[in-house]
């Protein structure tokens, strides 16, 4: 299991469990703590005056919150990426609107598995890959901000669990509840980039809804052909399947 999915989030964003609790200081003391100078510039006036501390690492920035409610149900962010391109200074920006907290991956997803059904497995179609979301609990699973965003590896046989970056446009198709015993039936995206380099023989596919960290039970066994793999491949002035072109990065 990924451990980031044990984590709860706010937002989007994977926070320490542990940076939640405690009172907290005011901006201008969290942001004087850190290893650089950070511009107090462009802070809101509405940014709560307290309760501030740092909550992620990202590679890209520093991740600070603040609660915005009573509850500490809501918060509000601010982002500080260090300086560069010989900058000595870095500024903070504090998102407009409060983030809700969230439960983590792992408890979001909890009673959902995922199965490729026959359809798929007698006859893949590589543009269009077919996954189902299956509800296994036994009460209504009900989604919590996540999208059904599912997204394909591609591997040797034995490789284990594929991993690589993927980009998306937006959240991806939104989740709607499921009842105990249903499911719902979702397209999964591969990236082009990984045909380059494949040889022809037997493969397997796994795949993850990339909101909840959610993995494939068991991989899709698939037989590729030079001919398949030529038609995958990308190339200058070669038409891409369906999903290729993005923005946003994920990484897995």
């Amino acid at each position: 299991m990924d451990a980031w999915t044990d984590h709860p989030q706010i937002g989007r964003i994977t926070v320490d469990r542990a940076s939640l609790s405690g009172p907290g200081t005011e901006l201008a003391s969290a942001l004087g703590a850190l290893e650089f100078d950070v511009s107090m510039e462009g802070v809101p006036e509405d940014a709560p005056a307290s309760g501030w501390r740092v909550l992620a690492h990202p590679a890209y920035a520093v991740v600070l919150g603040a609660p915005a409610d009573d509850g500490s149900r809501w918060w509000r962010i601010a982002q500080v990426a260090p300086p560069r391109d010989g900058s000595q200074t870095a500024s903070v920006q504090v998102h407009p609107e409060p983030q809700p907290l969230r439960p983590s991956p792992a408890e979001r997803r909890s009673g959902l598995v995922l199965h490729w059904p026959e359809s798929t497995r007698s006859e893949p179609a590589f543009d269009r890959l077919a996954l189902d979301v299956v509800n296994t609990g036994e009460h209504r699973w009900r989604p919590d901000g996540d999208s059904f965003t599912a997204i394909g590896f591609i591997t040797r046989p034995g490789g284990g669990p594929g991993s690589g970056s993927f980009a998306f446009v937006g959240g991806g198709p939104p989740a709607f509840a499921l009842d105990p015993g249903e499911y719902a039936r979702v397209h999964v995206s591969l990236n082009p980039n990984q045909w380059e380099g494949l040889e022809p023989g037997r493969h397997e596919i796994s795949a993850v809804l990339i909101d909840l960290g959610l993995r494939t039970v068991a991989s899709l066994e698939v037989q590729l052909t030079a001919e398949l793999i030529e038609q995958h491949r990308p190339g200058p002035g070669r038409a891409r399947p369906p999903g290729a072109s993005r923005s946003i990065h994920t990484q897995e």
